[in-house]
């Protein structure tokens, strides 16, 4: 068995969805970053019906919540998965989990060295129902599930980098992840949300865009298949958008996000 953690902040609008979905697990800890709306009190009233205890903590960054929250001795088991709230445990992901640590508990006490201490999951960024398999990095692979006492992790940009004192894995079930639903709730801050509402505006500098444009394609965590990270010079200057620009539409078949955008406006349409 393997313990769930869940960050939030300000998630009343997702919270009650991931914690239902994380149902089958018997200890589920929400690490709560002192939200102002109801999150802690729908928490407390989901905690009469499922094994969820809510812990708050308040947020520094993105490696130290994490790192703390592995290390605060918090959860019952010693392999951990880390869910977010606008994120759903399937039965599938549940499932190749529990197997994941059976196997690597059975491999660590016959040679702890090569054993694995954490596995690699990729998302599936959801919209009105529908997978937006294109232009959104798939498969881009975050360290999930991991054994508490041998990973943590450190701060990396506005986000976070793992560390592990051994080799890894690969889970071949995804989580289905939904932002839109965050973004779309007047109020909703949560530190790990993408402000996407606000209006666009040029790079302050030409190595900011120059480092966005040869990154965004590489993908933090993407699968051995990698996508090429540099098509035009650095010496030309409109390089870096004509990079990000070719490898999300083509590349990333970011033209057929359009034909799914547009079927499932036109489900929610006849719906009304």
């Amino acid at each position: 068995m393997f313990s769930i953690f869940i960050l939030t902040y300000n998630e009343a609008l997702d919270i009650a969805a991931c914690i239902e979905s994380a149902a089958p697990c018997d200890d589920i800890i929400v690490v709560d970053s002192f939200s102002s709306d109801a999150t802690p009190a729908i928490v407390q009233e989901l905690a009469q019906q499922h094994p969820v205890r809510l812990v708050q903590h308040r947020f520094e960054s993105h490696g130290k919540q994490r790192t703390w929250m592995l290390q605060a001795d918090l959860a019952q088991h010693e392999w951990a998965y880390i869910l977010e709230a606008d994120e759903r445990m399937t039965p599938e992901l549940y499932q190749e989990c529990c197997e994941a640590v059976a196997a690597a508990t059975a491999a660590a006490q016959s040679d702890p060295e090569t054993a694995p201490v954490g596995f690699f999951a990729a998302e599936r960024v959801m919209f009105m129902g529908s997978w937006i398999r294109h232009s959104t990095q798939y498969p881009r692979y975050q360290l999930r599930l991991l054994n508490r006492r041998r990973a943590w992790f450190t701060d990396y940009g506005h986000t976070e980098r793992e560390v592990c004192e051994g080799p890894t894995g690969w889970l071949k079930a995804t989580y289905p992840t939904t932002p839109p639903a965050k973004a779309s709730a007047a109020g909703s801050t949560s530190t790990t949300a993408i402000p996407a509402m606000k209006p666009w505006r040029p790079f302050a500098s030409a190595g900011r865009a120059r480092s966005i444009g040869t990154t965004c394609c590489l993908a933090k965590r993407r699968s051995p298949a990698a996508t090429p990270s540099r098509i035009f010079p650095s010496t030309c200057p409109c390089g870096p958008w004509l990079d990000l620009f070719i490898c999300t539409f083509y590349w990333g078949a970011g033209e057929m996000v359009g034909r799914v955008s547009a079927g499932a406006s036109c489900r929610c349409s006849m719906s009304i």
